[in-house]
């Protein structure tokens, strides 16, 4: 739009592109604001994309639109060793299948749409969009929720508006965990006191409250092993056979408690409301239930990821990776020894029979040695 910024505007980007808590994302070449009019040309598809001096229609129109971002994003701004993951689609963010099909050639995760939004004035599950829509045997994966734009009527205000975006989350949680918590929004919101204050507000809600955090390219093929997950009555318990991407199950708490020691690829538990979400090591598991609590210790939540689960007697290991200095919780383990990469680790006990563990490193093996 303004090649004559360029030189000023380039490093920025890639200064930007260099924090180690940035992760690449093209947003197009020309932002389609329709991409079923785009991809037809003629006036109507002129009339849908920014007005880029130079910009003519072509046969291979979409590639540019997405492999020619990508590339661009990553020969001229992207640092060594970094490449761009993901594509988010812009305007109605309604790519036809051969579309989002370029995305899956060229290898990156694809984001964006769906429109959910659910707040108290508009207070119902069918403005809830789905995880994401099969177009032709391409998965189009949608946004979790909505930005700035839609809380504010498109920027006419009311400009604190994005604030109800914290009604979206807890309605998306709560009785039913639809969604992760997606904070969305453009960097205009940092132009007007109202919608700056808001998403502060927005933040601080979050910041309180414990998250499992990742970046797009992360939460995608958790969106997509959704879709294909394949699940199986077997032996008085259920067979599970994915990707290993998505490694929550959700079942009733009044269904009972998994049956630890007769488990396949079980770690442990967590309860949220009525809800109970078993905590699978990959993907493949056999999950028993019993109406008895576990008498053996178990991982009860981390917000990380947890790779390389094993068995060592009453106790287990495992590695645990994340973004955030390291926080699990284990419950049973009263009368463990745990230690983190071979130094004992103190952990801090509660009311509900858990203890919680804090690192001041993002990776580490972690041993429970149990009597």
């Amino acid at each position: 739009m303004g090649p004559q910024h360029s030189a000023k505007l380039m490093p920025i980007a890639r200064s930007i592109m260099a924090l180690p808590n940035v992760e690449m994302a093209s947003h197009t070449y020309t932002h389609p604001f329709d991409w079923q009019k785009f991809a037809e040309g003629g006036k109507e598809g002129r009339a849908n994309h920014l007005d880029i001096k130079g910009f003519h229609f072509g046969p291979r129109l979409m590639e540019r639109e997405i492999t020619g971002s990508l590339d661009f994003i990553n020969k001229e701004l992207a640092p060594p060793g970094k490449a761009c993951k993901v594509l988010l689609w812009s305007g109605a963010c309604n790519p036809d299948a051969r579309t989002v099909a370029l995305t899956e050639a060229a290898g990156v995760a694809n984001m964006n749409g769906g429109e959910t939004v659910i707040t108290s004035a508009s207070d119902s599950w069918t403005g809830i969009a789905p995880i994401g829509i099969n177009k032709g045997g391409h998965l189009q994966i949608y946004a979790p929720n909505q930005n700035e734009n839609i809380y504010t009527n498109e920027w006419r205000g009311p400009f604190y508006g994005f604030e109800n975006v914290i009604e979206t989350f807890e309605r998306t949680d709560h009785p039913i965990r639809f969604k992760p918590v997606d904070i969305y929004y453009h960097s205009y919101s940092g132009s007007k006191q109202a919608s700056l204050q808001a998403l502060k507000k927005v933040y601080a809600w979050a910041m309180g409250r414990e998250f499992y955090n990742l970046f797009v390219s992360e939460y995608v093929p958790k969106a997509r092993d959704f879709y294909g997950i394949a699940l199986a009555a077997s032996d008085g318990g259920w067979e599970v056979s994915g990707n290993g991407d998505l490694r929550e199950m959700r079942i009733p708490a009044s269904l009972g408690y998994p049956d630890l020691p007769c488990c396949r690829g079980v770690i442990g538990y967590a309860d949220a409301g009525s809800e109970r979400y078993i905590h699978l090591s990959g993907g493949d598991a056999h999950i028993a239930v019993t109406q008895h609590p576990p008498s053996v210790p178990f991982l009860w939540n981390a917000n990380g990821t947890v790779s390389h689960w094993a068995a060592m007697g009453k106790g287990f290991s495992f590695d645990l990776a994340g973004h955030l200095d390291l926080a699990f919780s284990l419950a049973g383990a009263n009368g463990c020894r745990v230690t983190g990469d071979g130094k004992p680790l103190k952990g801090q006990a509660t009311n509900e029979g858990r203890t919680t563990f804090k690192l001041k490193t993002r990776a580490s093996h972690v041993e429970a040695t149990c009597q």
